[in-house]
């Protein structure tokens, strides 16, 4: 991640996992389930060290198959451990757009 709005320019890495669970309620809708731990610089100082946020997220989606091992899907979530004053996002609303691959 780089940050050209200060000086000098802020530089970091982000990097985390996540696990989640997708349950099909019925054909194309789904309920969606997701725990994310994220590690970053929290702020641009010098001072530094990094910090583990975590996530907790809630939603439901849209999956429409394309074929028979592929799909595009459309996840709309919240996250209930928001603290806009520590996460890296800006709103605890998140909208997901993918494809997926299954064999």
């Amino acid at each position: 991640y780089k940050d050209n709005r200060f000086t000098p320019d802020f530089t970091t890495s982000i990097y985390g996992g996540r696990l989640f669970v997708r349950y099909n309620i019925f054909d194309p809708f789904f309920l969606y389930n997701e725990y994310e731990i994220t590690s970053f610089d929290f702020t641009p100082s010098t001072e530094g060290g990094r910090e583990s946020v975590s996530a907790y997220y809630l939603g439901a989606g849209l999956h429409q198959p394309i074929g028979r091992n592929a799909g595009f899907m459309i996840i709309a979530l919240y996250d209930l451990l928001y603290d806009d004053l520590r996460s890296p996002r800006s709103s605890a609303f998140s909208f997901r757009i993918g494809v997926s691959i299954g064999f």
